[in-house]
């Protein structure tokens, strides 16, 4: 909507004059006055404009230097100097360059701005121009974002820098930024003001979800809190690819390799064994006949172990491969060596005119083998035994486990198996300590997988190292209770309880909170109600899980004395304001406030006033 407020500045000049008798008439002296200031029509917040004066020489010529000042709102900005005067009857043009804020501004041009030129006239020096700013909307730009590799893998974190722009008016009200990729989101509330032209950075913290190619997004303002001037930059995007542990084909192959294609026909791949081998870091036979081709959906999950597929230029260390390909497919090519057992050729040709591009190859990956008890973090009582089991997903050779107690090698066992996919053995620690577990697992071509656990064995002790209360207790308000908790060993998923019991002399009200202890410290945030009003004793209680026999018991009980009060309780009981009320005379108001609580407060008082209109 085009503004049509028109507005007047007026300038009241005193004059003050004392008659000298000079030598020359006022005619012979220069007059040096701006005669134009030329803007743009439409001036918007943040834009730098033009500001061109020009100054004009209506007297007598002369040569002397001078300067011309630019005010805006009677705040000097900026002032230049003029080279060698001005002749007689011309202009000389100054340039400025500004950048307004949104409103009404006026701008003011003085000529000869230091008096440094003796003019006939010294009052016509200056001239000002009005001028309205339009405010433009916020509008939130994605600047840059650091920190995303091409590829991660499943389970990683990653810190993501993003440094947001604003180009437009100044935001003054929170708004959110939410970073996405693949299945894991995470969102950041931004909460201070951003000016015109400010770039502000923020760091998100994310846990890689997911398999396969993903789009990561930063979406700046992700609930439209902002109304902006545009939108579109509020989104940038990457493509990146997740890797994800898959299933495995069968136990009888142990290696591997993914493989992307972009469109639906014939695939083409070269394999170099020796490469393979190489990257597995393994010293064995390469068997051509064990390739295999097995398909892989989106998810993840095993598709179709039917592919066909053929060899093509086969020799001792190298073959083509070809498969039939579909559009975006994932395929793992399966291969082993002869020092794992020989496999069947089982390789099928097929007519297919098209073509399928290769869009990714990823490096080969050997088998992986999981350790299923005892869990990583267990504690054991002294003088215990169990049988530990490890399982893997292809034939392997053997497994041994190294023992160490607080850093110090004291053992080591092999592992049994009747079928080389599943092995067990039995392990005993006889003295307290910190146990670290290493397994090595190994097929029989030498390739090995590494797993570490570590469990403790002895008594655990847990205690209440302390409790954070608030300054004031209410009657039926919830008020929250920190609780720090130590344990001397490093845990993991440990169960544990605290039990908060509030006790008015005979009578008392509990509460049994289940938790989880991680790491060595925990610290819980439990809200508890009082019931009534007066002294009470609050007791915190920690129990370990039934199964742990704490080392030491009197270190999990913490008691405080609390005093509970009412909550005041305000009333207005009186408002007293004259009958008639004289336009432009003082109001006076008095307010009778009631305070029926047992404490003394400080509250506000507002009064409002609205217009009644009689029809």
């Amino acid at each position: 909507m085009k503004r049509c407020t028109q507005s007047v500045v007026f300038i009241l000049v005193l004059v003050m004059s004392t008659f000298q008798t000079l030598g020359l008439s006022a005619s012979d002296y220069p007059d040096i006055q701006p005669v134009e200031i030329s803007v743009k029509d439409d001036i918007v917040e943040g834009e730098e404009i033009n500001i061109t004066v020009y100054i004009k020489n209506t007297g007598e010529s002369f040569s002397q230097d001078f300067h011309v000042a630019l005010l805006i709102d009677d705040d000097v900005v900026a002032i230049e100097k003029i080279h060698g005067g001005v002749r007689k009857s011309i202009s000389r043009k100054v340039i400025f360059k500004y950048v307004f804020t949104p409103g009404r501004h006026y701008i003011r041009v003085i000529s000869d701005y230091y008096d440094e030129v003796y003019e006939k006239d010294e009052y016509n020096n200056e001239m000002i121009k009005l001028v309205y700013v339009e405010e433009i909307k916020p509008d939130i730009a994605i600047e840059r974002v650091e920190g995303i590799p091409d590829f991660l893998k499943d389970g990683d974190r990653v810190r993501v820098n993003i440094t947001l722009q604003n180009l437009g008016h100044e935001i003054d009200r929170d708004f959110y930024i939410a970073l996405k990729l693949g299945e894991a989101e995470e969102e950041r509330l931004i909460s201070e003001n951003i000016s015109l032209g400010e770039s502000y950075t923020l760091s998100i913290n994310l846990t890689v979800r997911g398999f396969g190619y993903e789009k990561i997004q930063v979406i700046a303002d992700s609930r439209d809190n902002i109304d902006e001037s545009n939108g579109s930059n509020n989104v940038w995007e990457k493509e990146i690819f997740i890797y994800r542990f898959l299933p495995w084909y069968n136990e009888s192959f142990h290696y591997r390799f993914l493989v992307t294609t972009k469109e639906t026909g014939k695939a083409r791949l070269r394999l170099n064994f020796s490469e393979l081998l190489d990257k597995l870091d393994i010293s064995a036979t390469f068997d051509v006949n064990s390739i295999r081709v097995v398909e892989y959906s989106k998810a993840g999950e095993i598709k179709n172990t039917s592919v066909n597929f053929y060899l093509e230029n086969v020799t001792n260390d190298s073959c083509n491969l070809v498969w039939q390909s579909k559009e975006n497919g994932y395929y793992m090519v399966y291969f082993d060596v002869l020092e794992n057992g020989e496999k069947s050729n089982i390789t099928l040709a097929f007519n297919e005119s098209k073509n399928a591009s290769i869009r990714d190859i990823f490096d080969p990956e050997g088998w992986r083998a999981h350790i299923n008890y005892p869990e990583n973090g267990s504690i054991f009582p002294e003088n215990y035994s169990f049988a530990t089991h490890l399982s893997s997903c292809a034939k392997i050779d053997s497994v041994v486990v190294d023992v160490f107690r607080d850093g110090i090698y004291i053992d080591n066992i092999t592992l049994d198996s009747t079928d080389l996919i599943n092995f067990t053995g039995n392990l005993s620690f006889d003295k307290e300590g910190n146990y670290t577990l290493r397994f090595l697992s190994s097929d029989k071509a030498g390739y090995t997988r590494e797993n570490i656990i570590r469990v403790y064995v002895g008594r655990i002790d847990l205690r209440i190292d302390n409790i954070v209360l608030e300054d004031k207790f209410y009657k039926d308000v919830a008020s929250p209770l920190d609780i720090k908790v130590i344990s001397n060993i490093p845990v993991k998923n440990l169960s544990i309880g605290i039990e908060i019991e509030l006790v008015y002399g005979n009578i008392s009200f509990s509460n049994v909170y289940n938790l989880t202890l991680n790491d060595s410290i925990g610290i819980f945030t439990i809200s508890f109600t009082p019931r009534f009003v007066g002294d009470a004793t609050l007791n915190v209680r920690l129990y370990p899980p039934s199964e742990i026999d704490d080392r030491n018991w009197s270190n999990n009980f913490v008691s405080r004395n609390i005093t509970i009060f009412e909550l005041p309780d305000l009333s207005i009981m009186d408002v007293f304001i004259p009958r008639s009320i004289d336009e432009g005379s003082p109001l006076v108001v008095h307010i009778l406030v009631e305070n029926s609580g047992d404490e003394d407060i400080k509250a506000k008082v507002s009064l409002y006033i609205s217009k009644i209109t009689l029809s």
